[in-house]
This record gives structure tokens, sequence and C-alpha cells, in this order.
């Protein structure tokens, strides 16, 4: 029996009962993912801006530093910085515009975990435009958010429990879009 004032929707292999209020309706649309709160997201979107309101590209350049540095193996998975130390990738002719669009992309991408209809369509998109850049796989995708939580907690002190909801909520979109 449904309580006053809910309907019924129809689910791949389950029913649910969708209330009307918000909290209800966050808590049952997740169709694959768990989705974040909204508080998490208000946290996560405040400290969106706050890198791009900064220096964006430093950002993504120290970023994509502690990338290398925590997944060495994926430096090889960019051809411009296959073979290069560490210490001179800052000097590779694309790095600058590379790294700060990956960042982008990514910021943008976290943003929308707090919607899964949004997310997915999104994740599907992500990963179409990888394909001809070589393709990019879930764990490759996990990696680097994983990495970004880690990088924003220690350079900007995050909401860290915020963030690791938000990049998870990513990582299973991207997964599930595969």
């Amino acid at each position: 029996p449904l309580r006053p004032g809910t309907e019924l929707f129809q689910e791949p292999y389950r029913r649910i009962s969708l209330s009307l209020s918000l909290k209800d309706f966050v808590s049952h649309s997740t169709p694959q993912f768990n989705m974040v709160s909204a508080e998490q997201m208000a946290a996560v979107k405040a400290n969106i801006a706050a890198v791009r309101g900064g220096d964006v590209s430093k950002t993504a350049g120290d970023f994509f530093i502690y990338f290398f540095t925590k997944f060495p193996a994926h430096q090889n998975r960019f051809p411009a910085y296959k073979g290069q130390a560490i210490g001179s990738l800052a000097s590779v002719g694309s790095w600058k515009t590379h790294t700060t669009n990956v960042v982008a992309a990514t910021l943008t991408l976290v943003e929308k975990a707090g919607d899964a209809g949004t997310l997915a369509a999104a994740a599907k998109q992500t990963i179409a435009d990888h394909v001809s850049r070589g393709g990019v796989n879930a764990q490759e995708y996990a990696d680097v958010l994983s990495a970004l939580v880690s990088f924003l907690v220690e350079s900007l002190s995050v909401d860290k429990a915020a963030w690791e909801a938000a990049t998870g909520a990513t990582a299973a979109a991207l997964k599930a879009a595969f």
C-alpha cells in the first residue's frame, strides 16, 4: 500500500515508491550508483569554485605531478609525457593547456554527482570522448579520481568525505557507462 502523495515508479528488477519530498526522491532515485547528499555536493561545489577562482593552471599542473607520482604507470598513457622525468614535465609544450583541460573536465564531471541522470549521461560522453585517444578504462578513471581527492585534501584541506562520496558516485557512473 502506498502512502497518500506518493507515486509508483518502475525500475529494472524492482518497484519503488517515491514520496514527493526531496529527501525521499534523493534517497530513492539512484538506479546505478549511490548519490551524494545535498550538503556533500554543496561542499564539493564550493571547493571547485575555490579551485576555479585561483590559479587553475598551476593547480592542474601540480595535480598531474601528484598523480604521476602516485600512479607512475599512468604517465606512459600520455605520449607527450612518456619517458619524461617528473621534474621536466612542465617544460613539455602541451603541459599547461592539457593539464588544465583535463582537470577542468574532471571537476565539471564531479560537479554532476548530485544528479544521477545528468551524471550518467556525462559519464557516457566522457568515455566516448576518450575512444579516439586510445580509450581509458574504469580503473584509470578511478585512479584519477582517487588521486584528485588525496591531492585536494592535502593541498586545499577539502571535505574528504564529501569528495569521496562525489568521486565514488562519479567512478561508479563511469564504470556503469562501459
